[in-house]
């Protein structure tokens, strides 16, 4: 049990960075909905969703034109 404690200690102590980033796009065929999610580890990032009902959808992390 003591090296449990420890463990989540040093868990608890020790600093950690995001790393990850995600982003997901779902089209439902037989509605023709479109979702889009996404998020970034960076702060002040933009994502932007670009989404076309009954056809699909574009996401990035960055700029695009």
């Amino acid at each position: 049990m003591k090296i449990f404690q420890c463990f989540l200690l040093i868990l608890f102590i020790s600093e950690s960075y995001s790393q990850d980033t995600f982003s997901i796009v779902a089209v439902d065929p037989v509605t023709q909905e479109v979702g889009s999610a996404g998020a970034s580890c960076i702060n002040g990032s933009i994502i932007i969703s670009d989404v076309h009902p009954g056809i699909g959808a574009v996401h990035t992390q960055s700029y695009w034109n």
